[in-house]
């Protein structure tokens, strides 16, 4: 049952912009689970990958049948600066999920960029028409995310926008940086891990299906979301959810 809840968390708020590792954390902490659990954070990572391999398998499928699209020039620029930062933010970083105590900033953050990002003017721009300047700036934005409760989704969502992307467009860009952003985290932590000589066992199995599925359904309601409504519930949604984390720490109940 903790295997299916952590999934089900994992898989909706990796595409959600309201944070799936500040989530985690949280998760961790309320059901008491161990959170060194390389293996399972190993699988529920697969279980997000194969969502957004899924969703998005014609546009992958397409760029594997023409490797001289621009869509790869900008999302191989994306994914460096991400690499980069999370190398460079790697050891604070870890400290901070260990102890949880800039959960509520980091969720008031992802708030305050979600809440300007859809106050800006609509843009039309595509993938296909980006210049190197966007791409690393939403690369550098999903860099950032590699703290604990900054939205990954969010932050590229955002940054996209700021740079003038359509909303649908910002969204697939997004998705399919979270593809290598996605496999590379899981490969530090299979580094890091004695993964590699075990095979899933049920949680594992069960964590990463439910991922799956609910990482699958979130995409498209993410997508659905963009085409009709505002990204500010969201950002209401963090700030609250902040404002309760921070209210707990300092009343030593979290």
């Amino acid at each position: 049952m903790e295997a299916v809840i952590l999934g089900a968390i994992q898989g909706l708020t990796e595409f959600l912009p309201i944070s799936s590792s500040g989530h985690l954390v949280l998760a961790h902490r309320v059901l008491g689970v161990e959170e060194d659990n390389l293996t399972f954070d190993i699988w529920l990572h697969v279980g997000t990958l194969l969502a957004v391999l899924i969703a998005y398998r014609k546009d992958l499928q397409s760029l594997l049948a023409h490797p001289t699209s621009p869509v790869w020039k900008w999302l191989i620029i994306g994914t460096i600066p991400t690499g980069v930062l999370g190398y460079l933010l790697h050891d604070p970083v870890e400290s901070l999920f260990q102890s949880g105590s800039s959960l509520p900033w980091e969720f008031a953050i992802t708030g305050i960029v979600l809440y300007l990002a859809e106050s800006l003017p609509r843009g039309n721009k595509r993938i296909e028409n980006l210049r190197t300047s966007d791409a690393l700036w939403v690369g550098v934005c999903q860099g950032l995310a590699v703290m604990p409760a900054l939205s990954r989704s969010g932050l590229t969502l955002a940054g996209a926008l700021w740079r003038g992307m359509d909303r649908t467009e910002a969204a697939k860009y997004s998705f399919l940086l979270s593809v290598p952003a996605i496999a590379g985290a899981a490969l530090q932590q299979w580094v890091s891990s004695s993964a590699g000589g075990h095979a899933p066992g049920l949680p594992e199995v069960l964590g990463a299906g439910t991922a799956a599925i609910a990482g699958y359904l979130a995409i498209f309601w993410m997508l659905k979301i963009l085409a009709t409504r505002s990204l500010k519930p969201f950002a209401w949604y963090v700030w609250i959810l902040g404002a309760v984390v921070l209210a707990l720490q300092w009343s030593g109940r979290l």
